[in-house]
């Protein structure tokens, strides 16, 4: 049997700075948790991450407020020698998550990934088929149980402008049957959600009704991820003994729901090139602007679907009066810090995501992750090295950002 290592981290928030990215939606918190910003410190072994994925959890006891991070790759350490000065100490493992707490203003976090009998760290999440492992997308509650969905990849040559070693294969959907206990003590199964890597469902997710929203994306030939909305029935979750791919139904191009996930036949929400989101909903925001969508990308365009690729450095939102849409034209919402003044050309940013159940004052709080890739002619082994040394990024940053003026009012956002 493998066991869980739980690493706590005890921090108080007094900055905006964090470690690495997503949220679903969640209701916002009390007041005496305004002060709570997330924070991801590297201790005890925990050495950085992807993704960063939220979900607010119950079980907290008041004023306490509970949050699962998800996240993807992460660096675990293996050896006490040069600890919290580099990671060649380490070891990567395919996903990682935290449970954090808020109380009266202070954000503390408790680390766990999976360690085999040797002692080696193990990702926390493993499927059974060999030459596969899952990352992380959103996930959401129900009926007491929570729901997480995960791409699954298997490794490949490296590919594509950033020389990425993975193809997808499709995505699950695991089912945890008590997330109020401690990690070390779940109880969790998966089954598969989609199949193939021309779409990919659950990058955020939202209930609505009888439905969980899955908004999801496809690889388009341009090389675009058009963002379109597809949904599962909850009741497809009773059982969960089968795959849940029959039960999907996509938005289509006429705007009705039609039965099946089919992307080529779904009305294209958002444009874009990015596969990580947040959406989520404001009802103190005017009606117009009461869902947004927060993200970013590695590679960005300079206009809706089109123009030469760049390294992206801008945090992107649109908005709209319900998920169907429509949505808005993207709107810069913060500049990445790291990608202002660059000193690495295999610098990229990506991973941005809202987290509402942190946020007052009309202020959003988003995270991002910077990375470094290995770009054509380059070999990615010593990409990975020099990341390695590089302990300055790959871990979640956190922003505070004012709430743009336009989702107080029924304005359209001004150009930009």
């Amino acid at each position: 049997m493998n066991r869980v290592i739980h690493v706590r981290v005890g921090l108080i928030a007094a900055t905006c700075l964090g470690t690495a990215l997503l949220a679903g939606c969640v209701s916002h918190p009390p007041e005496d948790l305004s002060r709570c910003v997330p924070d991801f410190a590297d201790k005890e072994g925990w050495q950085g991450g992807d993704a960063a994925y939220s979900i607010s959890l119950p079980g907290g006891t008041a004023p306490e407020r509970r949050t699962l991070w998800l996240f993807g790759d992460s660096f675990i350490q293996t050896s006490n020698a040069g600890a919290n000065s580099d990671r060649r100490n380490s070891a990567l493992v395919h996903n990682s998550i935290a449970i954090s707490r808020c109380v009266d203003g202070t954000f503390t976090i408790d680390y766990a990934w999976n360690d085999s009998n040797d002692g080696t760290p193990q990702a926390f999440f493993r499927p059974s088929a060999e030459n596969e492992f899952w990352w992380p997308l959103d996930g959401f509650l129900h009926h007491g149980k929570l729901f997480i969905a995960m791409l699954r990849v298997t490794a490949a040559p490296p590919d594509g402008p950033l020389r990425l070693p993975f193809r997808l294969l499709g995505t699950s959907l695991i089912e945890v049957d008590n997330p109020t206990h401690s990690p070390a003590q779940w109880h969790w199964k998966a089954q598969p959600l989609s199949s193939g890597s021309k779409a990919i469902p659950g990058a955020a997710t939202h209930l609505a009704g009888n439905n969980v929203l899955l908004f999801s994306y496809r690889n388009d030939p341009s090389g675009g991820r058009s963002r379109f909305l597809s949904r599962l029935p909850l009741s497809a979750l009773r059982t969960f003994t089968q795959e849940l791919e029959p039960a999907i139904q996509t938005l289509n191009q006429q705007g009705h729901w039609e039965n099946g996930f089919n992307p080529d036949r779904a009305r294209v929400l958002m444009p874009d090139r990015s596969t990580e989101m947040s959406v989520s909903f404001h009802p103190e925001f005017d009606p117009a602007h009461q869902w947004i969508a927060v993200y970013g990308a590695p590679i960005q365009v300079n206009n809706d679907g089109g123009g030469p690729a760049r390294p992206s450095g801008q945090i992107y939102l649109r908005s709209a009066p319900g998920p169907e849409g429509p949505w808005s034209p993207r709107f810069p919402l913060a500049r990445i810090p790291e990608r202002t003044r660059p000193t690495d050309p295999d610098l990229a940013c990506y991973a941005a995501k809202e987290h509402p159940g942190f946020e007052a004052d009309h202020r959003l709080i988003i995270s991002y992750v910077c990375n470094l890739f290995a770009v054509v002619e380059k070999d990615p082994l010593a990409t990975l090295k020099k990341l390695q040394r590089e302990m300055s990024i790959y871990r979640p940053r956190v922003l505070e950002v004012p709430v743009p003026e336009h989702l107080l009012t029924s304005k359209e956002p001004p150009p930009r």
